[in-house]
């Protein structure tokens, strides 16, 4: 965010809607695509990683 402020610091003070300026907006946004991407990438762990570390475990188990 620091490059951008340094590159488009008036578009970035502009407002948006009511006192929401399109940085604070864009920092909105930046929010939840971390959430969204950190969902994505717990819900893809625990489909694909987690059966195969219970497969190894189950295995070791046996023995």
């Amino acid at each position: 965010m620091a490059a951008l402020n340094l590159a488009f610091a008036d578009a970035l003070a502009t407002r948006v809607v009511g006192r929401v300026t399109f940085g604070v907006a864009l920092l909105g946004l930046h929010g939840v695509v971390l959430i969204v991407s950190a969902a994505w990438y717990d819900r893809a762990f625990a489909t694909r990683c987690d059966q195969l570390a219970e497969a190894v475990t189950s295995v070791r188990e046996e023995r």
